[in-house]
Parts: structure tokens; sequence; C-alpha cells
């Protein structure tokens, strides 16, 4: 999650929650006589009747609850939780290695761009258990053969991947999106 977005989530999450602290506040003062205002009484019966029948107020009080402890745990999240890459970790006898999964994206469109005819790479590593599995999507030049250059691609980068990281890949999805047909002009 990017730094926006942290503070994005946290402001939400701020305003939303201390609405309905307010807004319990609020109910209970109503409940407990706090407020003797008529007036007040009868807007927010008005707005929420449903927190003053006895069927619906449980259900009614529950959810707020709910809503409020919601709002704390996102709070939480947008502020104390670290943002960590992930990594794949080798075992070495010294001792584990840690490889960001950009770091392999890297490495993939390296291995992909030594490949004739390949114009762009957008690769996407996903990590199991067993090893690496990669998606990628790539642009190639026109009058290239899309097989060719797919089968190309899917052993150079299992290979280099294996070479360089010592990490088994398991499979190599390519989806050709584009055949990029712009040439310079010369004039």
């Amino acid at each position: 999650m990017s730094l926006f977005d942290r503070i994005l989530l946290a402001g939400y999450t701020l305003i939303i929650t201390t609405l309905l602290v307010l807004i319990s506040i609020v109910f209970i003062g109503i409940f407990w006589g706090f407020i003797y205002s008529d007036q007040i009484i009868q807007y927010f019966q008005m707005i929420t009747g449903f927190f003053y029948y006895p069927e619906t107020s449980v259900l009614s009080w529950l959810g707020v609850i709910l809503l409020v402890l919601i709002g704390f745990r996102l709070f939480y999240i947008s502020l104390f939780r670290s943002n960590k890459q992930q990594a794949l970790v080798h075992d070495y006898a010294l001792g584990q290695v840690h490889i960001t999964l950009q770091t392999v994206e890297g490495l993939v469109k390296k291995a992909a761009y030594k490949v004739d005819g390949v114009r762009e790479v957008r690769p996407r590593i996903i990590t199991t258990s067993e090893g690496i599995n990669i998606a990628m999507t790539i642009t190639i030049l026109p009058d290239i053969s899309i097989p060719e250059v797919s089968e190309k691609i899917q052993s150079q980068v299992k290979a280099y991947i294996l070479q360089v990281t010592g990490m088994p890949v398991n499979n190599v999805k390519v989806v050709v999106e584009n055949i990029h047909a712009h040439t310079a002009r010369v004039e």
C-alpha cells in the first residue's frame, strides 16, 4: 500500500469512526435522559427510528459496535503496519538470502529483452512453496513468429532465473498483448 493510500485510509477511518462514536454518545444520552431537548430527540427518532424499537435496536447497536471495531482495526493497520516487500527466501548453509519480487521482475525483463523481437515486457511473479510462477504480458515487433518468440522467452527466462537466483521456475506464462507496429519515419 502506498503512502497516499495509507494517509487516505487513516483519514477516512478516523472520520467515520469518530462520527460513529459521537452518534453513539448522543444515542446513549437520549436513552439515559442526559439530553432534555424534545426537538433533538424527535429529530433523531425521525432519522434513526430503528434504534428505538426493541425488535431492531439490538441489531442496530451490534452493527454500530462492529463498524467502530472495524474502524479501529483499519486505523491501526493504516498507521502501524509495515510496508514490507514480499521476497523469496532461499536457505543456504551460512544463512538465508531474501530476493525481493521486484528484483525477480527485473531479472525476468532482462532475460526476455535478450530475445529478438520483444518490444515491451510486464512481468508478474507468483510465489508457491514449490517455486516461482511467472506470468508476463509482452509486446512484440511485427513479422515475428509468436510461437517461436514465446518458446524462446519461456526457456530463456526459466534458465536465467534458476541460474541467478537458484530458485526453480515452475511455469512461465506468456501473453502477447500487442504487436508494436510503429516504426521510425525517415524524411
